[in-house]
């Protein structure tokens, strides 16, 4: 009886440590290079891809401090970072990337909508911020800002940073998810939706006050 209530002491004590160090190591503070790391990697939930026949959607949920580290190629102790955080607060931030599935071919060419291919550079740099928008908490944001990254064919693929005005993810319940729709009327797959968590938008690890 001893020894058993005594392997049972040190079960309960074991998995209180274990517990123990799996919760500082989500409360400690990451690096820059770490912060960026743990962003980009889609198992935490900020990213988001839709596969298609030929090509992909892409979608990147960007915190502000991830959004203010690209900007300063990683240098957070400095006035310019924390400009940038005030001026990016009130916007909620993603990336958006189209790109073959080859990762060869330039999904410009792969339009099935008939535009011709300067044209669809107007769309890309002028009109594709109205084919977004995201559902969040009851309401339906539209893109108030986008910036098309043209790479002139030294990469296949088409990259979007795109603002919408800001809601509160503490204002979602629990479950509920904030969702980003791509309305597509270039490749035809439609209206294309990337949901994202509250659980995973909030729980964000602290950034520290390091630079790369």
């Amino acid at each position: 009886m001893i020894n058993f209530m005594f392997k049972k002491l040190l079960l309960f004590s074991f998995t209180g440590l274990c517990y123990c160090s799996l919760q500082s190591c989500r409360t400690n503070a990451l690096s820059p290079r770490e912060y960026i790391g743990y962003v980009t990697d889609s198992s935490n939930g900020l990213k988001r891809t839709l596969q298609h026949d030929r090509l992909y959607f892409s979608a990147q949920y960007q915190p502000i401090d991830y959004v203010c580290l690209l900007e300063t190629s990683g240098h957070v102790e400095t006035d310019e970072f924390h400009e940038l955080q005030s001026k990016f607060e009130g916007l909620t931030h993603f990336s958006f990337s189209i790109g073959s599935n080859d990762h060869e071919t330039d999904p410009l060419k792969l339009m099935m909508n008939g535009m011709n291919y300067e044209d669809a550079i107007v769309y890309f740099a002028f009109e594709v911020k109205n084919d977004f928008f995201i559902v969040s908490a009851g309401d339906t944001l539209p893109c108030v800002i986008h910036h098309f990254e043209r790479s002139y064919g030294l990469h296949p693929s088409i990259d979007l940073v795109l603002g919408f005005r800001q809601q509160s993810t503490m204002n979602l319940k629990e479950d509920a998810p904030l969702t980003l729709y791509f309305n597509d009327r270039l490749y035809g797959s439609g209206y294309n939706s990337f949901v994202f968590h509250k659980k995973d938008l909030v729980n964000l690890p602290e950034l520290k006050k390091v630079s790369l």
